[in-house]
C-alpha cells in the first residue's frame, strides 16, 4: 500500500506565508473595502447595538442618482421576497431579486420583521436603514449581526452608500468564525452594492 504523502516543510512554510500575508496585507483591504480610512473607522447610526463586535466590515459605492432615487430599493430589501440583491440561491430561496420598485409596501419601521429572522432596527427615509438580528446559530457558532446601509451626498453630486457590517459572534470558535466569515461577506456586500448602484442608476434613466 503506498503511503499517503505528508507535505514537506517547503510547503508548510508557503502555507504559513500565505495566510500571514492574507492577515497582514489583504484582510485589512477586506475590512474597509472602497471606503476611505476615515469613514470604516468612524462610527455610524447602529454601532451602539453591537457595543463591541469581533467582526466589522465596512464598504461604500458611489451611486449617480439622489437618495430619493436609491431608498426605495433598500426600502423593500428583505421583504416579503424581494430579496437582499446578493446570494439570491441561499437568502432568497432561489427567488431572484427584484428588478423594479414595489409600490404596494408601506415604508420600512423599527420593529417590522424581514426575510431571514431580521427585522428593521432603524428606518430613516433617504437617510439610514439598519437592520439585525439575535443569537443566531451559524453552524459553529451563535451570533448577534447588524447591517446599515447610509446615504451621504457626494461633493459634487450623487450619492454614497455606505454599509456596515457588524457582528459578535459566541462560542469557542468564535474567532475562527469571524476569520472565516470575514472574505464572504466582503465580496457579498461588493456584490450587493455593485447591483444597488445598477438599479438605482438605470431608474434615472
Amino acid at each position: 500500500m503506498a503511503k499517503k504523502s505528508q507535505p514537506s516543510g517547503r510547503q508548510i512554510l508557503a502555507a504559513a506565508g500565505a495566510a500571514a500575508a492574507y492577515y497582514v496585507f489583504l484582510r485589512p483591504q477586506l475590512l474597509k473595502w472602497h471606503t476611505h480610512p476615515s469613514v470604516a473607522e468612524h462610527p455610524l447610526p447602529g454601532d451602539e447595538v453591537i457595543t463591541q463586535p469581533n467582526l466589522q466590515l465596512t464598504q461604500a459605492i458611489g451611486i449617480d442618482a439622489p437618495a430619493d432615487a436609491i431608498w426605495p430599493w433598500l426600502a423593500q430589501m428583505g421583504r416579503e421576497r424581494s430579496g437582499y440583491y446578493v446570494c439570491d440561491w441561499l437568502v432568497n430561496h432561489g427567488v431572484p431579486s427584484m428588478g423594479f420598485v414595489r409600490r404596494d409596501m408601506p415604508s420600512p419601521e423599527a420593529g417590522m420583521s424581514m426575510d431571514g429572522g431580521f427585522h428593521v432596527i432603524q428606518a430613516e427615509p433617504s437617510n439610514v436603514l439598519l437592520f439585525g438580528a439575535f443569537s443566531v446559530n451559524r453552524w459553529i457558532a451563535t451570533v448577534d449581526t447588524t447591517s446599515l446601509y447610509v446615504l451621504k451626498p457626494r461633493e459634487h453630486g450623487g450619492t454614497w452608500l455606505i454599509m456596515r457590517q457588524r457582528e459578535y459572534a459566541f462560542g469557542l470558535m468564535r474567532q475562527i468564525y469571524s476569520l472565516l466569515m470575514e472574505p464572504v461577506y466582503a465580496l457579498g456586500m461588493h456584490q450587493q452594492l455593485a447591483r444597488l448602484k445598477a438599479l438605482s442608476e438605470r431608474s434615472m434613466s
